[in-house]
Order: structure tokens, then C-alpha cells, then sequence
């Protein structure tokens, strides 16, 4: 064969050798080929020095979490929920005291009390305000729960 013909194909055949692609006889074909081609040494060299600073460039592809969003839409109407839950919560003290006072009128003595003891009805209203949270976000969680048992299934 051509001498010329044959450094093309060793040339050709030279980025699967660097890759460790080729098989053993044209691995050996190719060595005794480049022990007297300069040229084919010189191109073996730079893809070898190519391919070593590629591997180390190269980015690991990240996981993409595909649910990302729903998560945080989930998350965010949790919190809502827990926020609206804790006004309401708060809101049935005052409308409980404003229910006897529809039914029966106020009293002066009940009208004095609270002037007095306002603060008790705020720390009442903060009370119930977080129980109704924490009943709901326990709600929420065994929801979940159960959530996550039937797709295990």
C-alpha cells in the first residue's frame, strides 16, 4: 500500500485508538505504523492531550428535579392555608362573644369586663388562632401520609 494512504487511515483511526475503541490488531498495526510516522505521533499526541483536558472540562450533567415547582406551589399554599387557619381560629372567640351578646343584648356588667380584660380575649384569640393551625397543619400531614402509602403501593 501507498505509504500516504496508510497514514490517512491510521490518521482516520487514530481518535478510536485514543478512545481504548479499537481492536488489538489495529491497535498493533497502528503502533508499528507510528514508530515510523512522525506526523501520526504528533496527531496521536495532541488527541491524547485533548482527550485528557476534555474529560476534566467536561460538565457533569445535573438531576433535574422535574417537580421542583410543584413542591413549592404545594409548600407555599401550605403555609397559606396555616395563616388563614390561625386568623379564622382567632376570629371565633369575638364572634362566639358576639353571638350571646346577639341572643340575650349586652349586660353593663359584661360591657365593664371586657374593658378590663381585653387582653384576655386577645390572648384567648391567639390561643385558638394556633390551635386551629396546628389542627390543620396536622390535618395536612396525615394527608400526606396517606398520600405517600398508596403510591408505595
Amino acid at each position: 500500500m501507498n505509504e500516504e494512504k496508510v497514514c490517512s487511515m491510521v490518521k482516520d483511526l487514530l481518535p478510536l485508538y485514543v478512545d481504548g475503541l479499537t481492536s488489538k490488531k489495529t491497535n498493533d498495526a497502528i503502533e508499528s505504523h507510528m514508530e515510523a510516522c512522525r506526523s501520526c505521533q504528533d496527531e496521536c499526541r495532541l488527541l491524547k492531550a485533548d482527550a485528557g483536558t476534555e474529560s476534566l472540562t467536561r460538565e457533569v450533567p445535573k438531576e433535574v428535579d422535574y417537580l421542583k415547582k410543584v413542591r413549592k406551589y404545594q409548600n407555599a399554599n401550605l403555609i397559606m392555608g396555616a395563616v388563614i387557619s390561625f386568623f379564622f381560629g382567632m376570629c371565633l372567640p369575638p364572634a362566639m362573644m358576639v353571638l350571646s351578646f346577639i341572643n340575650r343584648g349586652i349586660q353593663d356588667y359584661q360591657l365593664a369586663r371586657l374593658k378590663v380584660a381585653w387582653h384576655i380575649l386577645l390572648l384567648k384569640m391567639f390561643i385558638w388562632g394556633a390551635a386551629a393551625c396546628v389542627l390543620y397543619l396536622l390535618c395536612m400531614f396525615v394527608i400526606r401520609m396517606v398520600i405517600k402509602r398508596k403510591r408505595r403501593r
